[in-house]
């Protein structure tokens, strides 16, 4: 009995040991395959996470092949073993996470932002954009949306166009380039038409179709140009920029953490915006790997005013830490009710119909709307860049 025991603990230990090194491979090379964009990744680390994987495999096939001749083992080499490959996870999991805490810079900001019954831009030099989240489900008022927007460019002028992800939903294996013209290009028509520039990030939904998910990405519409994460420069209202980054990819990729703290730190805009799917928090939840991106890349420091996000399908509005405002816009197509799971409370919030933002943005302020697919207003802001 006493053997049949050790038998089992030990067979245990190794099938734990062989999935933590498995878990521990696919961390080490996933960002390195999927080509997730430029990065600088400290080689000593890759070579030591993987020296410490391939290690703990060796020993995992050494003792299946000497338990297969029958050589009796006792409980301390599958102990040891277990132990090596919890250290291989905890290492390459704190490598692909990017914790690395002496690169990044966390310091308390004084706000910045002033809020109040301030006067809208006027039309002088004035950048005009605006946002849309989970946009993907082609119904009505995302067409009804598409008009809205398209007059208010013959009257005012776009500047651009946003697409804060899940810009596709329901995809299915055969037709899907009929699926793709029904949400991203028939709403837009007219837009597209006026050469009016979008620029689209992803969010979970868009990569459940490889093929959709290629063509999303070298649109030249779309202008991501087959990159997941990206800056796009606007010159005008004392200079605007905009980081678009992968939800996806946070919490698990070095090099996008790496590339949004060296590019804002080059950065000299006045105006800096933040946009990925998933927000760092909302009253649904948020999500825990995006606030661990942001836990790592200090946004108030790096002078970013504003946070914007998707996935929820409703509009609410926060402070994100003093200093940043953080909207979640994820209603353009699908509104659902807020699912209040977290006792977060945002300054403003709108879910009874499907809803989109402006944003008009001069030298001295940038002044937002959140406006429902009628074209009502249903809340408004104002931010004010640091002197």
């Amino acid at each position: 009995m006493a053997n049949t025991n050790s038998r089992a603990v030990k067979t245990l230990m190794v099938v734990l040991s062989t999935a933590l090194v498995l878990v521990s491979v696919v961390q080490l090379i996933d960002p390195i395959i999927g080509q997730f964009g430029a990065g600088e990744t400290p080689t000593w680390a890759r070579l030591l996470g993987l020296c410490l994987s391939l290690g703990a495999f060796g020993t995992v096939g050494a003792l299946a092949i000497r338990s297969r001749k029958g050589v009796g083992f006792p409980l301390i080499p599958p102990a040891i073993l277990m132990l090596g490959a919890i250290v291989a996870q905890v290492t390459i999991s704190t490598i692909a996470q990017g914790l690395n805490a002496g690169n990044f810079r966390r310091v308390e900001a004084e706000t910045v932002l002033e809020s109040g019954e301030l006067a809208r831009p006027s039309d002088t030099e004035t950048l005009r954009l605006a946002f849309l989240g989970d946009s993907g489900d082609g119904t009505e008022s995302i067409h009804q949306i598409g008009e809205y927007l398209a007059t208010y460019n013959a009257e005012h002028g776009l500047d651009g166009v946003i697409l804060l992800g899940d810009n596709i939903y329901n995809i299915p294996d055969d037709g899907w380039e009929e699926r793709y013209e029904k949400t991203i290009t028939s709403p837009f028509s007219k837009l597209f038409e006026a050469q009016i520039p979008f620029y689209a990030l992803l969010g979970n939904h868009d990569f459940d179709n490889k093929k959709v998910l290629e063509k999303m990405l070298h649109d030249p519409r779309l202008n991501m140009n087959g990159e997941r994460y990206y800056k796009v420069d606007m010159p005008g209202a004392g200079g605007l920029a905009l980081f678009l980054l992968d939800a996806e990819l946070a919490g698990v990729d070095t090099f996008q953490t790496y590339w949004l703290d060296e590019q804002l730190a080059k950065s000299e805009e006045l105006w800096k915006i933040v946009l990925i799917h998933k927000p760092a928090k909302s009253e649904h939840g948020g999500n825990p790997f995006v606030r661990s991106l942001f836990d790592q890349v200090d946004l108030a420091e790096a002078g970013v005013q504003l946070l914007m996000s998707g996935d929820d399908h409703n509009y609410q509005r926060h402070e994100l830490e003093p200093g940043v405002v953080q909207i979640v816009n994820g209603g353009a197509s699908d509104r659902k009710h807020i699912e209040r799971k977290t006792s977060y409370k945002s300054i403003a919030s709108y879910d009874e119909r499907e809803s989109f933002v402006i944003g008009e943005f001069t030298a001295q302020k940038a002044h937002f709307r959140a406006i429902n697919h009628r074209g009502e207003v249903v809340d408004e802001f104002d931010l004010v860049p640091e002197p």
